[in-house]
């Protein structure tokens, strides 16, 4: 483990050497996201939720689109894909940019990045990148207001990197998932860095030069028998403020083992 408290990545080169035949089943710009909700792309759910569209060239920001929660800590807002009109695929990559500006800390702010194999989706997840404040348990002590500040980045429950840096921040990150082991797992691949906001910035201003740090786990789920993801979902839970970038995904294509 790096000092940071991110995992040490592995040799380079080993993630291209690695990518599976596969064929897009989503590819989505959110600054187009206005266009993909009235075309039934995506379902917005959440009574706290506020979605709308960063333009391009705008002075606050990359152009993208905001998702805005406003909730206590039980609250929950979600954006949601159905993949291939809700039949599913056999998901072997989900790609993801996104610029984190808050998550609070007093309604325990959280943002997931996931894939399900259900309608419930977050007792179905195979697959959940989630940024997140620690949790102090019972029993642990008094955490100090700087490591109650820290911001987490988990993949499916496992610490990867226990201090991603302040807020706001981009993160780019991929996720190859392996379906044929017995051990069905996911490799992770992510980078951060400090988000410029003002002016008509980029999103991948400053972050280009950045390594990124690879990271496995097991899948989410693994007491239930399921061989397609059902949806993409991007859910926030108490106050959150994240600006989607982009987002697809691939799926295992025909004749590699799995349905296109």
């Amino acid at each position: 483990m790096n000092d940071d408290g991110s995992v040490a990545a592995p040799e380079q080169g080993s993630w291209a050497d690695e990518q599976p035949a596969s064929d897009v089943v989503l590819e989505q710009r959110f600054s187009k996201l206005e266009d993909a909700l009235n075309l039934g792309v995506w379902e917005a759910d959440g009574d706290d939720l506020s979605l709308y569209v960063c333009e391009e060239g705008a002075d606050d920001g990359p152009a993208g689109a905001m998702f805005v929660a406003q909730g206590e800590w039980d609250a929950e807002a979600q954006l949601v894909h159905f993949l291939r009109d809700g039949k599913g695929a056999r998901i072997s990559e989900l790609s993801m940019t996104l610029i984190c500006e808050e998550l609070d800390i007093d309604t325990c702010g959280t943002f997931t990045v996931g894939l399900a194999y259900d309608d419930d989706f977050e007792e179905a997840t195979l697959l959940a990148i989630t940024l997140r404040h620690p949790r102090v348990n019972p029993g642990d002590g008094d955490a100090t207001l700087e490591e109650l500040s820290r911001v987490q980045l988990k993949v499916n429950g496992e610490l990867i990197n226990a201090h991603v840096g302040s807020l706001p921040l981009v993160l780019q990150l991929d996720a190859r998932l392996c379906w044929d082991s017995a051990k069905r797992s996911v490799k992770v691949r992510h980078r951060i860095a400090p988000a410029r906001l003002g002016g008509a910035a980029a999103a991948d201003v400053g972050i280009n030069d950045v390594p990124y740090v690879e990271s496995a786990a097991g899948f989410y789920t693994t007491g239930v028998k399921f061989e397609h993801a059902r949806a993409v979902c991007l859910r926030g839970t108490g106050t959150v403020r994240v600006r989607l970038i982009r987002v697809s995904c691939s799926a295992v294509a025909s004749g590699n083992g799995g349905s296109a």
